[in-house]
């Protein structure tokens, strides 16, 4: 599983080599559960922006390499959701859209991160709301899970950023 600020400012290329920009937003498409691409700024001068579909996509490291089409369907920007409250079936908000984590091979959007404020994701972690149960709205995304038990994640990280044993075997 990946995250999407993991692609969040990565430099994009193109297949000749030649630095297109870096990647602004991911789009989506919450209908078939997919990241279908990348928003990617072109230039500082006007601001221009393209998008790029992830079938393009040759490679991604820490820069991404595409084969340079701009995508012309219709699509959701991650940016536009982010931030958006979650509320359940009796209107009580759970949080805010925080992040998105989707599969790095085929894409597919795995679940929501759901942050309800600094001191409660301190204490208890942050929600996850897994593939499935949640529908976009047009002003809040809609939670159908009613399971309070293994929704809330908080790991821990050494300071090195290297793999700790247990951290491997979550």
């Amino acid at each position: 599983m990946i995250r999407s600020k993991k692609f969040i400012n990565a430099d994009v290329y193109s297949t000749e080599g030649k630095k297109i920009g870096i990647v602004d937003d991911i789009i989506l498409n919450f209908n078939s559960g997919f990241v279908i691409g990348f928003k990617i700024n072109k230039g500082k001068l006007f601001n221009k922006k393209c998008c790029i579909s992830r079938e393009n996509l040759v490679s991604f490291n820490s820069k991404m390499i595409v084969k340079f089409e701009e995508y012309k369907g219709t699509y959701i920007e991650f940016n536009n959701i982010r931030n958006m409250d979650v509320v359940n079936n009796d209107g009580t908000i759970l949080g805010m859209v925080e992040e998105i984590i989707f599969d790095e091979k085929n894409f597919k959007i795995k679940g929501i991160i759901v942050s309800r404020g600094f001191f409660a994701n301190l204490v208890s972690g942050k929600k996850v709301i897994l593939e499935g149960n949640y529908m976009l709205g047009k002003e809040n995304l809609f939670c159908f899970t009613e399971d309070k038990k293994l929704n809330f994640v908080r790991l821990f990280h050494s300071i090195s950023m290297e793999d700790d044993e247990d951290e491997k075997n979550i």
